[in-house]
C-alpha cells in the first residue's frame, strides 16, 4: 500500500517482531530480506513508531521517507543550503565594511571627533561604505589645537590619529635697544642671550655705557637684532671708623664694626668678593669688593 507521508523502518529480528507491533501501529508492505524486517508506517506515527521499537530493544533504522512533507524537507534543506551559503558570501563580502570600533588617540577631542564622524554617517557598529577620509581629517584639523589628522579603516576597526599643536615657547622679552649700564664697576662677566657683547674683562663701566649691542655679525655684516642678556661687575665700597684707643684684644670687633658701615651702602643682591682692612693710627678702614649685576635688562 502507497501512503502519502510515509516512512520505511528496517528491524533486525523475526516476523514476530513485526506481529508485536502491528497490535500498536499500523504498518504496510511488510517484507522479509536477509534476516531484516521492512515496513512502512505513515509519518504521522514514526515518533511513535520509534519509541515502542525502542522501548522493546530491537536493532532498528529508518531507511526511507515519501510523499509531500518529506519532499518538502528535503528541498528546503537541499535550498536552505544553498542560500546559507549565498547568505555566508554576502556577509564575507561585507563584513570588511562594518565597524566594530572606533579609536581615537587623544580622549579631549573624542566627542568632537564622534560628531564629525556621525555626519559623514559613520557610527559604531554600522557600515561604512566610501567614505571620504581626506574631508574627515579636514575638519579635525579645523578643531581647535589640532596640528595633524589622520583617519585610516584597518579591518573593522576606524583609526584616528591626531597630533595636537605644540605650546609656544615662552621667549623672554627682548627689547630693541642696546643693553646698558646702570651701575659703575668693573667689568666680570656677562651672560648673553642677543645680541653682541661689547665690553671685555676688566673694563671700566659707566651708567649709561653700551655693554650688549644690539647686532649679531653674519661674516663681516651686522645684522640688526634684539640685545639681551645678565652683565656683572665688580663694585668697591669703603668706610673708615675712628677711634680713642685701638688694641688688638678689641680689633676684630672695630674691624666688624666698620663692615657693617661699609656693607650698608650695597643696594639690591650682591656677592662679596673681598675685605680688605687699613689701619692707620686711630682709625680703621674697611675696603669691601663685590659682584653685581649692573645692567638694565629685564626678562619676564
Amino acid at each position: 500500500m502507497k501512503l502519502f507521508d510515509r516512512t520505511r523502518f528496517c528491524v533486525e529480528g523475526s516476523p514476530y517482531t513485526v506481529a508485536n507491533l502491528s497490535k500498536k501501529i499500523r504498518i504496510y508492505d511488510v517484507i522479509e530480506k536477509n534476516k531484516k524486517i521492512y515496513f512502512w508506517c505513515r509519518l504521522k506515527d514514526e515518533q511513535k513508531c520509534i519509541a515502542i521499537l525502542t522501548d522493546m530493544c530491537y536493532n532498528f533504522s529508518v531507511v526511507d521517507r515519501k510523499g509531500f512533507l518529506p519532499s518538502i524537507r528535503k528541498i528546503l534543506l537541499r535550498y536552505g543550503l544553498i542560500v546559507g551559503i549565498l547568505c555566508s558570501a554576502v556577509i564575507c563580502s561585507l563584513y570588511p565594511s562594518f565597524l566594530t570600533d572606533i579609536k581615537i588617540n587623544e580622549s579631549e577631542y573624542e566627542n568632537s571627533v564622534l560628531s564629525i564622524l556621525s555626519e559623514h554617517g559613520i557610527k559604531k557598529y554600522s557600515f561604512a561604505f566610501g567614505f571620504d577620509s581626506k574631508s574627515i581629517e579636514r575638519e579635525i584639523l579645523a578643531l581647535d589645537g589640532v596640528s595633524f589628522a589622520d583617519v585610516v579603516k584597518e579591518g573593522t576597526t576606524l583609526k584616528v590619529s591626531i597630533v595636537k599643536e605644540q605650546p609656544k615657547p615662552d621667549y623672554f622679552p627682548l627689547v630693541n635697544e642696546s643693553v646698558k649700564a646702570t651701575k659703575q664697576a668693573v667689568f666680570s662677566r656677562a651672560i648673553v642671550y642677543g645680541g653682541t657683547l661689547v665690553k671685555s674683562y676688566g673694563d671700566i663701566i659707566n651708567p649709561g655705557d653700551t655693554l650688549i649691542e644690539n647686532y649679531i655679525l653674519v661674516g663681516e655684516e651686522k645684522v640688526q637684532t634684539q640685545a639681551g642678556g645678565e652683565v656683572y661687575g665688580f663694585l668697591y665700597y669703603e668706610a673708615e671708623w675712628y677711634f680713642e684707643y685701638i688694641d688688638n684684644v678689641r680689633l676684630e670687633e672695630y674691624k666688624k664694626t666698620v663692615l657693617i658701615f661699609a656693607t650698608s651702602q650695597i643696594k639690591g643682591e650682591a656677592s662679596i668678593i673681598s675685605v680688605d682692612y687699613e689701619i692707620n693710627g686711630n682709625s680703621i678702614k674697611a675696603l669691601v669688593t663685590t659682584e653685581e649685576r649692573i645692567d638694565d635688562f629685564k626678562s619676564e
